[in-house]
């Protein structure tokens, strides 16, 4: 007889994860409500611009160069990117409008809907840290990825990054998912949506969508031992319903851009002669001395330090990553970000090490131990199937590229348009390299053969740390920063 499944609400599991949940929400929520904090991130006042308009003309979407949103410095709006983060902000200005028309409450509303976002991808992260490594293990991943403090500022001030997060959090649970069982419709459905709203979020994080369509392709047609004939019905079978679900949420955003453009449909070509036209002539794209312009090497541009920087711009860019705020220019100590930087910099050396993580092929170990003269011998044969590659080692590769990804978008940035030091702009890929991570603790804990009870400890006191460290940060950096 089966016994009835327990209520989730009675579950310990479950409480857990919503407390840390809560914790999440609850650091978002007092860091945006600073009272100082106007504006509190990069170029909030021009993204704010947007949505405000769009409280303000309710049911119209702006054009980039509307005048009235176009910034006196840069001639150009933030209406020229995707601007489905700034349209949600401006549903919970209408909302907050019903009851007040104070000004910086209806930008609190605004912020709200990052927040919103961040909290989705926290919920996907703790998700897929549980499928992908257990209990124990999975809620390190988690706790890694939702309590840096970098990961916390996205959800405090408008912007499309925490939009961007959220979306590669639903890609990576379907690409999870996939892995475990199969491309099932919900899966694919799943995969859809991550991708439909990727679109819609910010262009440095179209390396998941990019990953997503390789990925997808592979574990259908090189993970499987079935004829070719029926692996190129199961991807045409299941991808055309993929990519038509991924247009239908996104492909009216690159329609409206062409037709209002010129043809112009990521609007790219157009927000550079606008600027060109209307921004003040020390700020114009032609103006602007990029590293490529200034004939600088990659190295030059690494240890390129700015006056006002503590850190070349390699260091910087990672030290941003794990928490710098404001415009930058809030900084956690020193030795407190270095000691982030190690703990991770550690668990991804176990990987390289001793994961394993890179082996392409479904792998068979077989250990034999047997006793010669006394002695105790141990026998490791591998076998590998090389007729087909395993969906976890395409996994980690496509992991490893979506990682990789998100760093050479930011390199190209930096170098052809606009010097910046900011983490945030390879944020997208805090997935993989918090898995990576995990995956090295787990390596190395396994090499060790450490007893499940220090395997749980291990877990359970990185994890308070990391949130300590989370919690503490609010409290010793940003409050004392905006009071």
């Amino acid at each position: 007889m089966n016994e009835k499944k327990q209520p989730f609400y009675k579950r310990p599991d479950f409480w857990i994860d919503a407390i840390l949940l809560a914790l999440v929400f609850t650091i978002m929520v007092a860091w945006s409500l600073q009272p100082g904090m106007r504006p509190a991130g990069p170029d909030e006042p021009m993204r704010y611009d947007v949505a405000e308009w769009m409280y303000q003309h309710p049911g119209q979407i702006p054009r980039g160069d509307t005048p009235e949103i176009r910034n006196p410095n840069w001639g150009v709006s933030y209406a020229f990117y995707p601007i489905l983060s700034y349209m949600i902000s401006s549903v919970f200005m209408l909302i907050a409008g019903i009851f007040t028309k104070n000004e910086e409450s209806l930008l609190q509303a605004a912020r709200f809907a990052p927040t919103i976002f961040m909290m989705i991808a926290s919920y996907f992260t703790l998700q897929t840290g549980k499928k992908l490594f257990g209990r124990d293990m999975g809620r390190l991943y988690a706790c890694l990825v939702i309590f840096l403090p970098g990961f916390h500022y996205l959800g405090t001030y408008v912007n499309n990054d925490s939009l961007a997060l959220m979306s590669a959090a639903i890609i990576l649970h379907a690409w999870v998912g996939a892995v475990q069982d199969g491309w099932t419709k919900k899966v694919c459905i799943e995969l859809s949506i991550g991708m439909g709203i990727c679109f819609l979020s910010y262009y440095n994080a179209y390396g998941w969508i990019l990953w997503s369509f390789l990925f997808f392709c592979m574990t259908i047609l090189l993970c499987t031992s079935a004829p070719w004939k029926d692996r190129f019905k199961e991807l045409f079978a299941k991808g055309i319903p993929v990519a038509l679900i991924t247009l239908g949420l996104s492909a009216w955003w690159f329609i409206r851009n062409a037709v209002i453009y010129n043809g112009d449909f990521l609007g790219r070509d157009t927000f550079n002669m606008v600027s060109e036209k209307y921004a003040k002539p020390h700020l114009r794209p032609s103006a602007i001395q990029n590293p490529y312009r200034q004939g600088w090497s990659l190295l030059d541009l690494i240890f390129y330090q700015n006056p006002g920087w503590p850190h070349n711009w390699f260091i910087l860019s990672f030290v941003s990553f794990v928490g710098t705020f404001g415009h930058f220019d809030i900084y956690m100590e020193e030795s407190v970000s270095k000691l982030y930087l190690y703990v991770l910099f550690a668990g991804f050396m176990c990987m390289l090490f001793f994961a394993g993580a890179f082996h392409m092929h479904s792998r068979q170990v077989t250990v034999i131990k047997q006793k010669e003269a006394g002695r105790l011998i141990r026998t490791r044969t591998v076998v590998k199937d090389m007729t087909k590659l395993s969906r976890t080692g395409v996994f980690n590769f496509s992991m490893f590229m979506c990682m990789v990804t998100a760093f050479l978008v930011y390199l190209y940035y930096v170098y052809f348009a606009d010097i910046q030091a900011q983490g945030r702009y390879f944020m997208n890929a805090i997935y993989p390299i918090m898995y990576f991570v995990t995956l090295g603790f787990s390596a190395i804990l396994d090499k060790l053969r450490t007893p499940p009870i220090v395997r749980k400890c291990f877990c359970g006191l990185l994890s308070l740390a990391w949130i300590i460290g989370a919690v503490l940060n609010y409290f010793l950096i940003i409050l004392p920063a905006y009071n």
